[in-house]
């Protein structure tokens, strides 16, 4: 959110001013372009805002300078209990081209400080704050996700500790049973606590500061 409220200011900044406009149309473009890097982010060689489409680059530049969203709508999503998924993205149709688009909405945004079109810049603007809210909702829902990641590490944590706690107390004519038990508990326990990580790692938060 931090670079929309700057092209925001750079907007009502080139609104009240005579002078020449390329300056502030040369931040702008070079916004536009920190903000497709940003949507075209990857965590360990996935792309993180493409839906499942995670092998190329959601966002691409076209002859015209527009951008295209080439990704899809189909979150990713990791299974971390046994009757529990979490999504581990969320597409990035969602937060930068839909339904307000926030690179269409910076060229029109430059196209209307170029003409000097005060309407038309008070328009673009009101675009980027509803940009702003689908930024802050996604955050608020990655927020979710990880919290929900977060509570399972430590529920499964104590649950392994349980199995732990359970096994030394079992009479060796069951301890083959148990430890064939336990082995399979903390397997399970060992791949969720990594998806869990993995998901931490994967915080769209950072992304979308």
């Amino acid at each position: 959110q931090q670079m929309l409220n700057q092209i925001q200011t750079v907007a009502l900044e080139a609104q009240n001013s005579t002078a020449d406009p390329s300056a502030s149309t040369a931040e702008l473009t070079g916004l536009s372009a920190q903000i497709m890097a940003s949507a075209n982010q990857t965590n360990d060689g996935r792309y993180i805002f493409g839906g499942s489409v995670t092998t190329t680059a959601p966002f691409v530049q076209n002859s015209d300078s527009s951008v295209s969203y080439v990704g899809n709508s189909n979150p990713v999503t990791l299974q971390v209990g046994r009757n529990t998924t979490l999504p581990a993205q969320i597409p990035g149709n969602q937060i930068f081209t839909g339904p307000a688009n926030v690179f269409s909405t910076i060229s029109s945004l430059v196209t209307a400080i170029n003409a000097g079109d005060q309407t038309g810049i008070e328009t673009q603007v009101s675009q980027l704050q509803q940009v702003a809210q689908q930024v802050s909702t996604a955050r608020s829902q990655i927020g979710g996700y990880v919290d929900t990641a977060t509570s399972l590490q430590g529920q499964l944590t104590n649950d392994g500790l349980s199995d732990a706690q359970e096994l030394s107390n079992v009479q060796s004519a069951n301890s083959a049973q148990a430890i064939t038990d336990l082995t399979l508990t903390q397997t399970n326990l060992q791949a969720t606590l990594q998806v869990g990580a993995k998901i931490a790692q994967l915080s769209l938060l950072d992304y979308l500061k």
